[in-house]
């Protein structure tokens, strides 16, 4: 075997690793995006309640939803970590302008 063909054999690789990564990193930022708009929503649930008085400010509902919100949130944002921090990301945010807007 030739380097031209290990080249090429290299460069076929690569290739093929660069479109495995690019489509876990559309993957992950669908989820990301899912999950946001899921945040998203709950949270406008949530003031709605709370802006209808459905549950009194002293009441053990309230608290528990507060606190609720606090644990799913740290909850999201951990997973927004993870997802930032992964090798993935990290890779395409080196070919892609577009995930550097959204991750940025």
């Amino acid at each position: 075997m030739n380097t031209t063909n290990l080249d090429d054999i290299s460069l076929e690789q690569a290739l093929i690793d660069f479109e495995v990564a690019n489509t876990r990193v559309i993957d992950l930022t669908a989820r990301l995006t899912a999950l946001s708009k899921e945040l998203l929503q709950a949270k406008t649930e949530l003031a709605t309640i709370k802006l209808r008085g459905s549950v009194p400010v002293d009441s053990a509902a309230y608290r528990a939803i507060n606190v609720g919100d606090m644990g799913e949130l740290a909850h999201l944002r951990e997973v927004v970590r993870q997802l930032r921090a992964s090798r993935v990301v990290r890779v395409a945010l080196l070919f892609s302008s577009k995930l550097r807007k959204v991750l940025g």
